[in-house]
């Protein structure tokens, strides 16, 4: 399955809320249109393919795949017309439309020829082309083309006997007057009674034609009549004509009207509700399909509902189509679609599943299609969860899985060949992400309790994307994991998100925010340990922006690391400091060296930078706290080095000579004892 169509369904299951019957047949259409877009794009590349005579091997292989899908695609259209239009949007018209989507006949080729030949009559596909029109309810194709006929055309002569004029234009002018079906759905309950006694009374008129068009078959000399008795036939909804039309090649029997015959009693048996029940229920099909039983060989429903291993894509349709007509949706779409087309049949359950909860709003058993409760609903029993899970859900998880085998496949397909000219490559990871949508809608629909969608997130998110690609997609992984309640995974992707950070230059603060919220202290502290130091040393590589992320954390991050509680008082101590905010800077001292957990070895380094504001002509320091100064001096003595930690930390104050490099601790001692006389004084 190519990256458009399933985007398209990834899209699908996306539809908002809530459902309502009529966005579901909505959705139904516009999804319906994808997958017929998919199947013409295919067939184009198919046929491109062959006029290069490309590897028939795969050529063969895609032709079967488009064959599938095509497949899939009209038992998807086929349990719209059952299932989601309503009663009165006229279901033998929806069953036309089934049809021909599935099989269209006639071709446009065929018209053209009869179009462009001079006498149309006389062409082999006349006739045929004629009766397909009326099995497929192109009635007004088949009356014109009726008109082309010399004996509609010419008056009576004696190459032509006195009633067969006659008959050919009873034929024209009853398909004209065939009563008009395309709008029943606006009938009044009146307009409808009286629109089925003028179909019954029409259908009199083409029995009589019909017999007596037999007569004139039988007694006539000419073979168009026995044509023209089969067209009446067909309007009669005569079991044996349709049987013997849909099934018989009509014109020599070739390869083409022998894969058109594949359909030939799903041909009869939407021709004969046609004309025999225009306003038949979805829950009437069944019958009409049993007394087609008796003249033509259809499809029995296996007793457990599933075919033999051997069974062959057309057989398992043509058994998934009477599921469907029979309304054993089940055995349709839970047994024999998934067969032929995993990814339709899943989409088409979830489908289902929002129309079964709709009829459960409305009081009716929404599991009405599908043989009682237990069909739609699987226990799932493990060791921590016991959860019923729907049958959709379950789908959809598998679904999710088997995308991201394929993501797999398509991986080493790329890695080991080179690349297909016309073949879709595949894209990083996009399969994966889509699978991540798909469980996080299992679980957003399970109230986060289905275990198996869990552990299948899980493993998605921590095992099958980068995490380091990019800040915007770490983001949104932990965006995901956490709206999915997935605590643990939320812990592990900031772990692994820190560690990749640790490394790199400028961005520790990210590091140590993420470790914190991913509750490993120690490694934030260590971390935050290596950022003080380097911070202390001023190092070149202690740059703004990594300080900018320390001064942004909030208070709870900051309080589990005292070496970060550090680190953001000491960003605060040296802004005061280089814009000669001495007030606001001398309480930040006095909180580093007091209340908050400053290593002795900074101690040193910020007494050193006390001088300027010891000397400063604003007294700062009042008599406890300058005592409280000399007290941390006298315990750092063993580990002055002279050194301080603010640029700009040398001038002049109060006479004092302050050397730029270095400061001798007397120097500091002396500001001490110079500050303490004047805060006595003061």
């Amino acid at each position: 399955m190519q990256a458009s169509l399933v985007s398209s369904f990834a899209s699908f299951l996306r539809a908002p809320t809530p459902a309502t019957r009529a966005r579901l047949l909505d959705d139904s259409v516009r999804q319906r249109g994808n997958i017929a877009s998919f199947v013409a794009a295919l067939a184009a590349q198919i046929a491109e393919s062959a006029k290069s005579d490309a590897n028939c091997f795969g050529e063969s292989a895609r032709v079967g795949e488009l064959a599938r899908i095509h497949a899939a695609a009209s038992l998807w259209l086929l349990a719209e017309a059952l299932l989601l239009h309503s009663a009165a949007a006229h279901l033998p018209s929806r069953l036309l439309v089934w049809l021909n989507a599935l099989d269209p006949q006639p071709s446009q080729a065929e018209n053209k020829a009869l179009v462009s030949d001079p006498l149309p009559s006389a062409h082999p596909l006349f006739w045929k082309y004629v009766k397909k029109c009326l099995l497929r309810g192109h009635f007004y194709a088949a009356a014109s083309m009726l008109e082309k006929h010399e004996f509609y055309a010419a008056p009576a002569t004696s190459r032509s006997a006195p009633n067969t004029q006659n008959v050919y234009a009873s034929l024209v002018s009853l398909i004209h007057a065939m009563p008009k079906l395309a709008h029943g759905s606006t009938l009044t309950q009146n307009s409808k009674a009286q629109l089925d006694s003028s179909w019954a009374q029409w259908r009199r008129s083409v029995s009589v034609y019909k017999d007596s068009a037999r007569l004139l078959a039988v007694f006539g000399r000419f073979e168009d009549l026995e044509h023209v008795a089969a067209c009446f036939g067909i309007m009669a909804a005569d079991l044996n004509v349709l049987s013997r039309e849909c099934l018989n090649s009509g014109s020599g029997g070739d390869m083409e009207d022998q894969e058109g015959s594949k359909y030939g009693w799903m041909e009869a048996l939407v021709a004969y509700v046609w004309y025999t029940d225009p306003f038949c229920l979805n829950t009437g099909v069944s019958s009409h399909l049993e007394l087609l039983r008796s003249v033509m060989d259809i499809p029995v429903l296996p007793e457990n509902g599933k075919l033999d291993e051997d069974a062959d894509d057309h057989e398992i349709f043509q058994t998934a189509v009477v599921a469907l007509l029979d309304l054993q949706v089940d055995i349709a779409v839970l047994n024999l679609l998934p067969q032929i087309d995993f990814t339709i049949a899943t989409h088409l359950v979830h489908l289902l599943h929002q129309l079964g909860e709709l009829d459960a709003q409305e009081g009716v058993d929404s599991f009405i299609y599908f043989s009682g409760e237990d069909a739609m609903k699987v226990v799932e029993v493990s060791t921590s969860d016991k959860s019923i899970l729907s049958v959709r859900d379950q789908l959809l998880i598998e679904y999710a899985i088997k995308l991201t085998t394929a993501q797999e496949e398509e991986e080493q397909e790329e890695d080991g060949e080179p690349q297909m000219e016309g073949k879709e490559a595949p894209q990083s990871n996009q399969f994966v992400y889509i699978a991540i949508h798909y469980l996080s809608h299992v679980l957003e629909t399970n109230n986060g309790s289905c275990l198996p969608a869990k552990e299948q997130l899980e493993n998605l998110l921590l095992n099958r994307i980068p995490f380091t690609e990019s800040n915007a997609q770490f983001r949104k992984l932990i965006s995901i994991a956490r709206d999915c309640g997935l605590d643990s995974v939320v812990k592990t992707l900031r772990d692994r998100y820190a560690k990749s950070r640790e490394s790199q230059e400028g961005r520790e603060g990210e590091a140590i925010r993420h470790y914190v919220l991913a509750n490993q202290i120690p490694r934030a502290n260590k971390v935050a340990q290596k950022l003080l130091e380097g911070y202390i040393k001023q190092d070149d590589d202690t740059s703004a922006e990594k300080l900018q992320v320390i001064t942004q954390m909030s208070e709870s991050i900051v309080a589990t690391s005292p070496f970060l509680a550090v680190l953001v008082k000491l960003v605060a101590f040296q802004d005061f400091y280089e814009r000669k905010v001495w007030n606001e800077c001398g309480a930040a001292l006095l909180e580093l060296l007091t209340r908050v957990p400053t290593p002795k070895w900074v101690w040193a380094r910020l007494l050193a930078d006390s001088v300027l504001l010891l000397e400063s002509e604003t007294m700062v320091f009042k008599v406890d706290e300058t005592f409280e100064l000399m007290r941390c001096l006298e315990q750092v003595v063993g580990l002055w080095d002279g050194k301080g930690i603010c640029k700009g930390n040398s001038g002049k104050g109060g006479g004092m000579d302050v050397d730029e490099e270095r400061i001798d601790i007397e120097v500091v001692r002396l500001a001490l004892s110079r500050n303490l006389a004047r805060a006595m004084m003061t």
